[in-house]
């Protein structure tokens, strides 16, 4: 096996199904012809995938374009990651970094078309979801790869398909993560898969010259998602996968793409039931979408720049002189992907009838604090007034400031609260149309790790539990590991049978009951942390979610 599949050091191990004989062969045929995988030495009825272009490089006179039918040698060598899409992390540049003790050592496919040299790593600044790329993998903007771990017993099994899609502000990430690795997930008999799409520039940019165009402009990445789910689709019962039964699961933006896709008609039946990590259509706040024209003029304001010069020029500029054009790529409503407000979308129960586990974390709003421009008592009262109008006074008493440290505490409960709202809103958006839903609270606090204290249970932090993959950089905790198997397990058994409920796939032991949601915070809430069931320890006030709804009547008008 090539050192692309190792795991992190340090990832728990316990358990692991090995298989004798596993039947999976390493290499599979698919339309456009054989791809040659690798089975792992640790798992061995797991073979991966990595590095198959899903669509053609959006490089060129594909630069801000639908993506293009990809094309493949007959013989295809799967054993390098895709380079990442173009990306800065949280603090700069785009050099190369080194994992820390993490002992991942990531190899990425050579990719063409104007790419920026140099493996993305380090942490962020950011706690314990930060973003962390394999040393060795690059950014360029030939970066539309997928990659796909087998754990199915032959490829004619049709395993549930597990699909995830990254978030982290669409600005950054690649399905290369470390921390997304499917291996330990596919080890209980599952096919997962993860894909990069375009971000940031390359992936959101609406501009009246690209409407002229092609009719509409923005929400690139998103249609990158569609273009990597058609290839599911077509592709991954050579695999051993069930294209009848894909999961998308998710976190973050990556969770707010996915509840697009469930708004979206052109993924009608490309994806069967939906995991939501902390994220809903709205982003991670309560608001109306930018229209096409909206985001058009913010286009032109930031390629103004560059002055008057034509589509072809713009195609023509190398990638570092775009990179930083659009800071706050948005999901748009551009009339085809997204034919309107998803809100309204929602409300009139026109969305895509598939079931949902959807959640948040606990703290949440330290890290949504930390993306905003509040530190003082006086900065949060007037942005709460500025938003909120007449509900500000009723929102102040329940959220109360008086002093900088009142008001920084209550503004990042404030942010959380808001998240779990907006998921309990989807999932009571799924149930009106008759499908199901199942609702989480995550309140663990992972350990600190080498480079970052304890930050609670906050935004990003429960993606390691969902993958099991627990690295080296953190002093993680027998009470963790027996969290992520049971999360993990739960994840599974919605992806073969639309129940979290079942069996834990590490311990062969009944999984504590998780029924429906159907409205009761107490009893249909599941919490995952020190304690795991029903009846959580961490409830929000049914107050504070009046005022949400009272405060969504306003901000979108007819979402209610």
């Amino acid at each position: 096996m090539s050192r692309a599949l190792q795991l992190l050091a340090g990832v728990a191990l316990a358990g692991a199904v090995v298989t004798a004989g596993a039947e999976m062969p390493d290499e599979v045929e698919v339309p456009a012809g054989q791809i040659q995988g690798q089975r792992s030495d640790q798992n061995d009825n797991v073979v991966a995938f990595l590095g198959i272009p899903y669509a053609a490089p959006p490089i060129g006179e594909n630069r801000w374009r639908a993506p293009q039918p990809a094309t493949m040698e007959r013989r295809f060598k799967a054993e390098l990651y895709g380079a990442q899409c173009i990306q800065r992390l949280a603090g700069g540049g785009l050099t190369p970094g080194q994992l820390g003790g993490r002992g991942f050592t990531g190899q990425m496919r050579p990719g063409g078309g104007g790419g920026m040299g140099g493996g993305m790593g380090g942490g962020m600044g950011r706690g314990p979801g930060a973003y962390i790329a394999p040393a060795a993998v690059q950014t360029n903007e030939d970066c539309l790869y997928l990659n796909v771990w087998s754990g199915a017993e032959s490829e004619t099994a049709r395993r549930p398909v597990m699909v995830w899609i990254q978030g982290d502000q669409l600005l950054r990430g690649a399905g290369s993560d470390p921390r997304y690795i499917g291996e330990l997930l596919a080890s209980r008999g599952i096919v997962v898969v993860t894909f990069n799409y375009r971000l940031g520039t390359f992936g959101f940019l609406a501009h009246p010259m690209l409407t002229a165009e092609g009719g509409s402009s923005g929400n690139y990445g998103l249609m990158d998602a569609i273009a990597a789910l058609n290839w599911v689709k077509t592709n991954i019962s050579a695999f051993g996968g069930d294209p009848d039964n894909v999961t998308v699961f998710s976190g973050s933006h990556g969770a707010v793409m996915t509840a697009a896709l469930i708004g979206s008609p052109e993924a009608e039946g490309l994806f069967h039931r939906a995991v939501l990590q902390s994220g809903s259509w709205m982003g991670m706040g309560m608001a109306p979408m930018q229209t096409l024209a909206e985001a058009e003029q913010v286009g032109t304001e930031q390629l103004a720049r560059f002055g008057t010069v034509a589509l072809a020029d713009l195609r023509a500029l190398p990638v570092d002189q775009l990179q930083g054009v659009l800071t706050e790529p948005k999901i748009i409503v551009d009339g085809e992907i997204i034919p309107e407000d998803l809100s309204l979308r929602f409300a009139a129960g026109r969305q895509n009838p598939v079931d949902v586990i959807v959640g948040s974390n606990r703290e949440e709003g330290i890290v949504l604090l930390e993306r905003s421009n509040v530190r003082t008592f006086g900065e949060y009262e007037a942005a709460i007034r500025e938003r909120f109008g007449a509900l500000a006074d009723a929102f102040l008493r329940i959220y109360q400031s008086g002093s900088n440290e009142i008001a920084i505490a209550s503004y990042a409960t404030a942010l959380g609260d808001e998240l779990a709202w907006q998921m309990r809103l989807l999932a009571e958006r799924q149930t009106a149309i008759g499908r199901t839903a199942h609702v989480y609270v995550f309140t663990r606090v992972p350990p600190a790790s080498t480079t970052q204290p304890q930050r609670g249970s906050t935004h990003g932090s429960e993606v390691q539990y969902v993958f099991n993959t627990m690295g080296a950089l953190q002093a993680w905790t027998a009470g963790d590991r027996r969290l992520a198997q049971i999360m993990a397990s739960y994840w599974i058994n919605f992806a073969e049978t639309g129940s979290p409920e079942g069996m834990d796939r590490w311990e062969g032991v009944a999984l504590p009951e998780w029924p429906a949601y159907t409205g009761s915070e107490e009893f249909q809430t599941m919490e995952l942390g020190d304690r795991i069931g029903t009846n959580p320890t961490w409830v929000i006030p049914s107050e504070k979610f009046e005022l949400f709804d009272q405060a969504y009547s306003v901000l979108v008008p007819g979402g209610g």
